[in-house]
């Protein structure tokens, strides 16, 4: 009975659990780690050229890119969700990489409709991410889908009314951090935790190498 008592008393202990995150954090961390010694292999290999609208109106095609390492994600300026996180994790990439050259941060909104390249520019001002290496995307909604769903092989969906008493919405799409190499093809996946996006940079930097073209 006093084994129970003090079993009971340990397996409610915060202290204790604290010591179990941080065991499997750590082995979490160290598989990343290893598993990014070499850049990762291509996940899906992207055929097609594209070409969208920018931030400042102009045209920009996916030829833009060639010979550049990009983080890409996909997002909407009046989400309320996951995408103010996943801009700012790209902000904090952005500022370490700054000196990283080849390096490219393109953004693709999926709320065409009301994302126009005016309010792109306003959205990237507003969070003071104006830079000549980060490219804010918009364009026809079909178009955006093809190259989304069809190109990239990555999830997005369609509006969907919150409450019908207001105009909020959501749009469910993909919410992790993509990794495209110097050809445009997608290598791999991040979400958005610290260990995550340092196994980024990390991928990053093997893939500007030349040894991983």
């Amino acid at each position: 009975m006093n084994i129970y008592r003090k079993c009971v008393k340990i397996l409610i202990n915060p202290f204790f659990w604290g010591i179990v995150i941080g065991i499997i954090s750590l082995h979490i961390m160290r598989q990343v780690s290893y598993s990014y010694r070499s850049a990762p292999p291509p996940l899906f290999k992207i055929k097609e050229e594209w070409s969208l609208i920018d931030q400042y109106g102009k045209t920009f095609s996916s030829k833009y890119l060639n010979n550049h390492v990009v983080i890409m994600n996909l997002f909407f300026t009046r989400c309320g969700g996951i995408c103010p996180k996943l801009i700012n994790a790209m902000k904090r990439l952005q500022k370490k990489m700054f000196l990283y050259k080849p390096m490219h941060f393109v953004s693709i909104t999926i709320d065409p409709d009301f994302d126009t390249y005016f309010v792109l520019y306003d959205y990237a001002k507003r969070n003071d991410i104006l830079y000549d290496n980060w490219h804010f995307l918009t364009g026809k909604k079909s178009q955006i889908f093809y190259i989304v769903t069809e190109n990239m092989h990555i999830y997005m969906s369609n509006k969907q009314q919150i409450n019908k008493f207001n105009k909020n919405y959501d749009i469910n799409h993909f919410n992790k951090l993509i990794l495209l190499d110097r050809h445009g093809d997608i290598r791999d996946f991040f979400t958005i935790e610290d260990y995550m996006l340092a196994a980024l940079e990390r991928a990053v930097k093997l893939l500007i190498d030349n040894n991983y073209m």
